[in-house]
């Protein structure tokens, strides 16, 4: 996800360091934060996603939307605001699939 994130997508955001916050440790993570929701007049709901290279690659979607639905139920069904946002951003790298169908959904 190193290409542009338009506007209409969010705002990214980069940085460097390790789980302390290190920024001159030997091995450090690079995180980039995208935020897709929460940063324009009247949006209720913030939502971003951290992408993470280094010793763990992932890519980790936050919300502050309720869930509106039970676990068995999609992301789709639970979270209806911050979904879209998060598929627009995610489908622009190829990735939307594997993030939401695939990925490990924990808590």
């Amino acid at each position: 996800m190193t290409e542009a994130i338009t506007e209409q997508q969010g705002v990214a955001v980069d940085s460097r360091d390790d789980d302390a916050g290190n920024l001159n440790h030997a091995n450090p993570d690079d995180h980039r934060f995208v935020i897709v929701s929460g940063f324009q007049p009247n949006e209720t709901v913030a939502a971003y996603l951290q992408v993470t290279a280094g010793d763990a690659n992932d890519i980790t979607l936050w919300t502050t939307e309720r869930s509106v639905g039970d676990r068995p139920q999609s992301f789709d069904v639970r979270f209806p605001t911050s979904m879209p946002c998060w598929r627009a951003v995610l489908r622009n790298f190829s990735l939307e699939n594997d993030v939401i169908n695939r990925g490990t959904v924990v808590g």
